[in-house]
């Protein structure tokens, strides 16, 4: 990501990147995003909490405790790292469509009980608190 803050609050970008290689850049529209959250309860639900809670995360990045943020980095906002601070209730629910996708990427065939047991016994901790579980960067299932 490149300025994820840009996303969650007002920004203020200041210097100019330059790419060292060829790269790609994809712009997303804020105000259009939201709106789309918003087309679904449960999807803007979560995303209205998710703003919440890296706004949070935001505001406390500082000196002592952190860097300052930047347009690169905002220390402590990693997709697990936010999503811990959820409420219980949108954690499972992450946990859940996590679980499913892995499940759908993965198709039937590959399912067993042994995998299924796994998965039960993940979403269990998620219920009790004990951990999270959300979807990593290459797709797998991620315990935070």
């Amino acid at each position: 990501w490149l300025s994820q803050a840009a996303l969650w609050s007002e920004w203020l970008h200041v210097g100019e990147l330059t790419a060292t290689e060829p790269c790609q850049v994809l712009e997303v529209n804020a105000d259009a995003c939201a709106q789309a959250f918003m087309g679904n309860r449960v999807v803007g639900t979560l995303a209205s909490e998710y703003c919440r809670c890296f706004h949070a995360c935001l505001a406390a990045a500082k000196p002592p405790m952190a860097e300052w943020p930047n347009d690169i980095e905002v220390q402590f906002t990693g997709f697990g790292d936010i999503v811990s601070t959820m409420t219980r209730e949108s954690r499972i629910n992450i946990a859940m469509v996590s679980s499913h996708m892995v499940e759908a990427k993965a198709g039937f065939l590959q399912s067993s009980a042994a995998t299924d047991q796994l998965r039960a016994e993940l979403l269990d901790e998620v219920s009790a608190g004990k951990s999270v579980l959300v979807l990593a960067p290459n797709g797998d299932l991620e315990r935070v």
